[in-house]
């Protein structure tokens, strides 16, 4: 059997915060991979519990470097991650959350993406999901995440992008190094990985692994399972909730395209401003359709006939809705 020539070096990028219970699982899963680690370097944000002990003696046992930094104030997860990821010094950066079990290829597997194509930026496998017991649980992530970022928040990609890479989660990325300093700072009010998964295709390719490489723990406190709620809710009412979701994310809608237009011109950038530029139309329409059919009936046409509703969720039904609410204000306001 060939095998391909590992010429890039990975780095392992930690964030740990009050992890003690599922730390050393995770960190014995990363010293049990068939391509380890060139380095792993961790930022704690300032945990009080027996994290920092725990890596402590964990890095004494394992054959590659650790690198520890505390945090002088507890920055968020974000900002840990960003400004653990500037730290790591590896070709390839690896964020792992510090509550997962990664199985044993994951590194080898996902560096040969990056080996094999030089053009592709940015990696995501799937996951599996364990309970807090490290009892296997039903589904994988995609199933999930494809039904998040359809559902669960505003139209920042399309649906087209997010069918061909519908993970994007930081736990299940590598991405390369050199590609991470126009992503940088990341914005307030942007996780890192959306961030990401949002930005990278206008600077290089995505790729998405449908096979599992690492056990997911669900355990009640995961920053992924907060707004759950939130999210059900829009999947049920998707069409209702839309434009709400339109109005309170449309300062990460401006902070997208400042960084966007930054980027080099490439086919996929101008098409990802288009895209931007559409939505904006789309959700603008909607929300003066809403305030008053009568006066704005040529943009709820305009909308039929140019396909925006029915590139969203629930077509048919955030149509008549907005015809409804329109009527409704327009008699309210008579």
């Amino acid at each position: 059997m060939k095998t391909m020539p590992q010429s890039l070096t990975l780095s392992i990028a930690i964030c740990t915060y009050n992890g003690a219970k599922f730390l050393r699982e995770q960190l014995d899963s990363l010293a049990s991979q068939t391509r380890l680690p060139d380095e792993v370097v961790v930022g704690d944000d300032g945990s009080t519990d027996a994290t920092l002990d725990l890596l402590a003696d964990w890095a004494k046992t394992v054959p590659f470097p650790v690198r520890v930094e505390r945090n002088a104030e507890n920055g968020g997860f974000v900002r840990n991650f960003e400004n653990t990821m500037r730290r790591c010094t590896g070709d390839v950066i690896f964020p792992s959350d510090q509550d997962d079990v990664w199985y044993p290829e994951k590194l080898a597997k996902m560096a040969a993406v990056l080996e094999n194509d030089p053009q592709v930026g940015l990696v995501f496998c799937n996951a599996a999901f364990i309970d807090a017991k490290g009892e296997k649980l039903p589904g994988t992530l995609e199933t999930d995440v494809r039904d998040w970022l359809r559902y669960g928040m505003p139209r920042f990609v399309s649906i087209q992008d997010m069918r061909k890479n519908p993970i994007n989660t930081g736990c299940c990325a590598a991405v390369r190094r050199d590609w991470l300093p126009p992503l940088f700072p990341i914005p307030e009010g942007w996780y890192h990985d959306m961030w990401f998964y949002t930005l990278m295709p206008s600077l290089a390719r995505t790729r998405t692994l449908r096979e599992p490489l690492i056990a997911h723990r669900l355990h009640g406190r995961n920053v992924s399972m907060q707004g759950s709620e939130w999210f059900a809710e829009g999947k049920r009412n998707g069409f209702r909730a839309a434009t709400h979701l339109y109005q309170e994310y449309r300062p990460q809608m401006v902070q997208l395209r400042e960084r966007l237009e930054m980027f080099p011109d490439s086919p996929v950038k101008r098409r990802h401003l288009r895209f931007l530029d559409g939505v904006e139309k789309h959700f603008d329409a909607r929300l003066a359709i809403q305030s008053d059919f009568g006066k704005h009936v040529f943009l709820w046409l305009r909308e039929i006939v140019t396909l925006r509703y029915f590139r969203g969720v629930q077509p048919i039904r955030s149509l008549l809705f907005d015809w409804k609410e329109g009527l409704r204000n327009r008699r309210a306001s008579a």
